[in-house]
């Protein structure tokens, strides 16, 4: 019995084995050069199945080890100017960008890099094989969802930023915060540590996909306060073309000694997550350190 011929196959069908052998068989299908070699052996002279068998899976075997170690890293992040933005040329870059890039280009690996909605960019790196995100806190609720690769860089100082014009807002702790409503990205850091300060989702939080929708609703009046570093929001105010001092700090949240990291998808190599913890190890000691307001 042979195996029935596939459509667009030049070569003629290949010889029918145990279950095993059609295994081998099925990979080189993927690898027209291994077809291309049995062939000319099998023209030339007699090869037992056994010797054929052995052939096919030793050339099979470090192809399909190539393309695993080869495997390019799927980069995803979010808008954040001045750390992480589309510049003129289309390309993701900022601060940080520049970090993760010179880590890629020391761990010697092959990737993409897309700019997404921070919910978006969350969720593919939960979901999906050889992700990395950043830049992410590494919280306990986090710590079992992803590879956490630390330090990244300094904390960055938050705060929760009013209208200039709402002097009826003063605040001298988080705790007076809770009067009001306060805008902020899904599943961001700021979220989750406001959820565990003991603001209700719906009450005092009003999520949005990024900042642009936060201080759109506090513009029209919809929220009270929005988080934002200071660096972010004086981009922020620059891009909507607002005055300078059309938002100021009402409060800066005090962080505890969370880290500023990488994160990789759990389902990433381990190998992989190596070299890139090793690339960061370097840059680190040889770099300045990002120090972010």
């Amino acid at each position: 019995m042979r195996l029935r011929r596939l459509s667009g196959d030049r070569f003629g069908p290949l010889p029918a084995f145990d279950v095993g052998n059609r295994v081998c068989a099925l990979l080189y299908w993927g690898y027209p050069f291994v077809y291309v070699r049995i062939k000319i052996l099998m023209w030339f002279g007699q090869i037992s199945r056994s010797l054929l068998l052995i052939f096919v899976c030793w050339l099979c075997k470090p192809a399909y080890a190539d393309s695993v170690t080869e495997q390019s890293i799927t980069i995803v992040t979010e808008h954040w100017a001045p750390y992480v933005y589309v510049g003129d040329k289309g390309k993701v870059t900022g601060i940080m960008t520049d970090r993760v890039r010179a880590i890629m280009d020391r761990a010697e690996l092959t990737y993409s890099m897309s700019l997404y909605p921070w919910p978006r960019s969350y969720k593919i790196a939960q979901t999906k094989p050889n992700v990395l995100i950043y830049p992410i806190y590494q919280t306990e609720e986090r710590k079992g969802l992803f590879h956490f690769i630390c330090p990244f860089s300094e904390k960055i100082g938050l705060y929760l930023f009013k209208l200039s014009t709402r002097d009826d807002i003063k605040l001298a702790s988080l705790e007076d915060a809770k009067k009001y409503r306060i805008g902020l990205i899904r599943n961001d850091f700021d979220h989750d540590l406001l959820i565990k300060a003991g603001f209700e989702l719906g009450k005092q939080l009003d999520v949005n996909v990024d900042d642009n929708g936060s201080i759109k609703k506090l513009l029209r009046g919809r929220v009270d306060l929005m988080t934002q570093s200071l660096n972010g929001m004086k981009r922020l105010l620059k891009v909507h073309k607002l005055k300078p001092d059309k938002l100021i700090p009402a409060l800066r949240i005090e962080i505890d000694d969370t880290l500023s990291c990488l994160a990789m998808s759990l389902t990433t190599p381990k190998a992989t997550v190596d070299r890139v913890s090793a690339a960061m190890k370097h840059i680190n000691k040889t770099q300045v350190t990002l120090t972010l307001e």
